[in-house]
């Protein structure tokens, strides 16, 4: 998604349940990107695991 809006990841930290990102994005407000990679995560995580369909309204 990053590479996709020109947006480079300058640092990536991962949690167990959390990911840091350090991102350098000028175009618009960073809210809208943030907002891009959350909805594709959801879509990703909800196609490989279908449990998270019925369990949680909202990732």
């Amino acid at each position: 998604m990053c590479a996709e809006r020109d947006a480079p990841i300058v640092e990536l930290e991962t949690m167990p349940d959390h990911v840091h990102l350090l991102v350098t994005y000028p175009q618009y407000g960073i809210h809208r990107l943030v907002k891009q990679i959350k909805g594709r995560t959801s879509r990703l995580l909800r196609a490989e695991f279908p449990s998270l369909r019925s369990r949680l309204p909202t990732l």
